[in-house]
């Protein structure tokens, strides 16, 4: 009897002991869970603000690309209808013409400038061109020489990279006489994206890039370039659709590190601008919260496991002495009995 009372009596405590575990581990669960979530949420907050900023910056970017094409545009206007270069192209005597054209350069800020004759030879030149070359074959003089009013074409310069060229036909009561070029000068711009360490793209309508601060993406499309991160394994990609669920902010990833991505159009020939912001500036103000985060919660737990140290310890004074209680009744008992 006394046996079967004593383990009925000692069941409680590993009762509460089990509970006790089972409290601290689902503790720990959900301060993890806490901690994740909180994470993810801050993560988006912050690139928001960051991503407010970069969208500054690409209409900066944009409208810098959009007044240097406008810019350039009229420049064949105007000298299509120069007397200077339209007696030069009649006479084949073309000194006034070159002298007009780099005082026009100079002045506008523009780049290279052309003069072709009708058969699409350089005649006058603002860069060191080669006087006579033939450029009858470049898209820009076939299609200016078809059209009326001032066409754009993209073609490889000669270092390889796109040029951009304006280009106008040069007429006089119906004659032709020859087209007037003019290069975009871009490769400034570009220079300036990378001296800043700032990843910059400008596409066209079919997604091809056309611009960029990195020299080995043109050419190509920017769909290519921008790859979802792979996922490792099943529990990798459903923890990233629960983060998406929840709140992630918008990533796109460049070589496997995360960007955020501001997209303006250009407003010249549904062309696109494309800048990519990486979170590092996000991510310390994100840990300085959850390290905020995680002292407080280790101080309430501190203070939960002082209070709970308190009542095991009352609870151990408890059990001892009614044990020193029983100890005494039972020395009585065998003491009366011996009597």
């Amino acid at each position: 009897m006394e046996k079967r009372q004593a383990g009925t009596e000692g069941k409680p405590p590993r009762s509460r002991r089990l509970w006790f575990r089972l409290g601290v581990v689902g503790a720990a669960i959900v301060f993890v869970l806490t901690i994740w979530v909180a994470q993810i949420l801050l993560t988006r907050q912050f690139a928001e603000d960051q991503s407010a900023d970069a969208l500054i910056r690409a209409t900066l970017y944009s409208g810098n690309i959009q007044s240097t094409m406008q810019r350039h545009s009229v420049v064949p206007t105007l000298l299509a209808r120069d007397p200077v270069l339209t007696v030069g192209l009649r006479t084949g005597f073309f000194g006034e013409a070159q002298t007009r054209i780099n005082a026009i350069r100079d002045e506008l800020g523009v780049g290279a400038i052309m003069l072709l004759d009708g058969t699409g030879r350089v005649r006058a030149s603002s860069d060191d061109r080669a006087r006579g070359s033939d450029e009858s074959q470049r898209e820009y003089f076939r299609t200016a020489s078809a059209d009326n009013g001032t066409v754009f074409s993209v073609a490889p310069a000669e270092d390889g990279a796109p040029g951009f060229y304006f280009a106008r036909k040069v007429e006089v009561d119906g004659t032709f006489f020859g087209v007037v070029v003019v290069r975009v000068e871009l490769g400034a711009v570009e220079e300036s994206w990378r001296r800043a360490l700032t990843r910059v793209v400008v596409t066209d309508a079919e997604d091809v890039v056309l611009l960029s601060s990195t020299r080995s993406w043109r050419g190509n499309t920017l769909t290519s370039l921008l790859a979802e991160l792979p996922s490792d394994s099943p529990f990798t990609a459903a923890l990233r659709t629960a983060q998406q669920r929840i709140g992630e902010a918008p990533y796109v990833y460049i070589d496997g590190v995360p960007h955020l991505r501001a997209e303006v159009p250009v407003n010249f020939r549904s062309w696109q601008l494309s800048y990519f912001a990486t979170p590092e500036a996000v991510k310390p103000r994100v840990n300085a919260i959850l390290a905020l985060m995680v002292m407080v919660m280790a101080m309430i737990a501190a203070l939960v496991f002082w209070q709970m140290s308190r009542q095991s310890r009352a609870e151990s004074r408890r059990i001892k002495r009614e044990s020193d209680e029983l100890r005494v009744l039972n020395r009585r008992l065998s003491a009366e009995i011996a009597a």
